[in-house]
């Protein structure tokens, strides 16, 4: 669930830079420029998604380990 709504905040970043918005609070901030970037980039999309799935197994895994762990004494 995490990694779904972190992969749909970042997609909708991604493409909020399709518009004049984020180059205009970039301009304006170094701390927008760094969350929003300025320019809309395709391929980001797809390594956004290897992040959200590689950080769901993560923490999917993590999560395993502790039940078991609870479970095992």
């Amino acid at each position: 669930m995490a990694a779904g709504i972190a992969l749909a905040f970042s997609w909708a970043v991604e493409f909020t830079q399709l518009t004049d918005v984020p180059a205009e609070l970039a301009a304006r901030s170094t701390a927008a420029r760094l969350v929003l970037g300025s320019t809309f980039n395709a391929p980001d999309l797809f390594w956004y998604g290897v992040g959200a799935a590689a950080a769901g197994c993560a923490h999917a895994w993590a999560i395993r380990g502790r039940v078991r762990g609870r479970t095992a004494g």
